[in-house]
């Protein structure tokens, strides 16, 4: 589980003329940005789900979420729509731990467009989740009503039309989660994106 840098050539070095990435990951600031009070980034143009050690959970159903592009942008999407049906469906999008012990005022923020019938879409908080695994297992809390989510489902919107800037003061720890939970039903179900975490 270490992480190893191997220069086999010295050449490999005189490449490294970049930013630095701490963590690896997407974006110019991968996974963190520390200096720039960055905890986590996740913008998905990695065109990888799991990158940066996002993990996701299926509780109900196999639908999963999936990085998707349009307009020139990566994303993550989900929807219980299998092209002829909808589908039961619960399934978990959940950061790796954040630590943000020693923040002043930690605010989680991203973007969201969905489209079609239920919003079925929920953002929850929990400092005791293991890191994997089924997420009944940690307690955590709903921040959805905090969140700038679109309920809007009769058209699809524009990302930027709907920015989040959520305080998370109050789940300063060494171990701070942060889950987008979508459900749908087998007669009901929306399309769901997220971006810029």
């Amino acid at each position: 589980g270490t992480r190893q840098l191997l220069m086999r050539d010295i050449e490999d070095v005189s490449e490294m003329t970049g930013e630095k990435c701490t963590g690896g990951g997407s974006g110019s600031a991968g996974c963190q940005d520390l200096a720039n009070n960055i905890y986590l980034n996740k913008d998905f143009e990695d065109d990888n789900i799991n990158g940066c050690n996002w993990v996701t959970f299926n509780v109900v159903g196999s639908t999963n979420w999936t990085t998707s592009f349009f307009g020139g942008t990566n994303f993550a999407k989900i929807t219980n729509w299998n092209g002829s049906a909808n589908t039961a469906a619960e399934s978990w999008l959940i950061s790796p731990a954040v630590d943000l012990s020693s923040s002043t005022t930690p605010k989680l923020s991203f973007t969201n467009v969905a489209n079609y019938n239920e919003p079925g879409l929920k953002v929850l908080v929990s400092t005791n989740y293991s890191g994997s695994g089924d997420p009944s297992s940690a307690t955590w809390t709903d921040i959805s009503a905090q969140a700038t989510l679109d309920t809007d489902l009769s058209q699809w919107d524009n990302f930027g039309d709907y920015n989040s800037n959520v305080d998370l003061s109050s789940f300063k720890s060494v171990t701070t989660y942060v889950a987008f939970k979508y459900v749908g039903t087998d007669s009901d179900g929306s399309t769901q994106e997220i971006d810029d975490i």
